[in-house]
């Protein structure tokens, strides 16, 4: 297989090849996960076992890698335009950044009723933040609840994250 086709490796015994199929070394098995409309992103949850994937037209799906189930589909935002980034923050927060120069986080809850019984709930936004002119090409989260994002309007912002409140307190930009 040429090298171009892996398009993400995770130490857990999967592994991504391009269009989101899964092959799992425990069950020497490979699985597709995903049908949609052009991949745009993906990207593990820290720690966890959940995929984040973008889409073309907006769509973020979270599949549980356990159960090779999605447990959650959304729209990044209303203008249903490319999701190119996205990071976790620890296990349960996801941002995306959109063609549209948006960034979203969501709040992802998972509850656990019984064995292999997954029910999850993602509020509405946590935050929907515009400090780029251009499309959102790169977010990082740190250790210290702050976020940067890149554009492709030469900007880099940081932002501060309250828990607690689950909001972004402050914007700085640098360019």
């Amino acid at each position: 297989m040429p090298e171009s086709s892996l398009y993400f490796l995770k130490i857990k015994n999967l592994l991504k090849i391009k269009d989101v199929y899964l092959w799992s070394l425990e069950k020497g098995q490979v699985s597709k996960t995903r049908i949609g409309e052009g991949l745009s992103s993906c990207k593990w949850q820290t720690g966890g076992n959940k995929l984040g994937m973008g889409d073309l037209n907006g769509r973020v799906s979270v599949w549980d890698m356990e159960t090779q189930q999605q447990v959650q589909d959304f729209y990044h935002s209303d203008a249903h335009q490319r999701v190119g980034v996205m990071e976790w923050r620890n296990q349960n927060l996801l941002t995306t950044g959109s063609k549209d120069n948006t960034i979203t986080s969501r709040y992802f809850i998972i509850f656990v009723l019984k064995k292999r019984d997954l029910r999850t709930d993602m509020k509405k936004y946590v935050n929907l933040m515009k400090a780029h002119s251009q499309e959102v090409c790169g977010l990082k989260w740190s250790d210290h609840d702050q976020l940067a994002s890149g554009g492709n309007d030469n900007k880099v912002c940081k932002y501060i994250y309250n828990k607690t409140l689950l909001v972004f307190i402050a914007i700085t930009f640098y360019t």
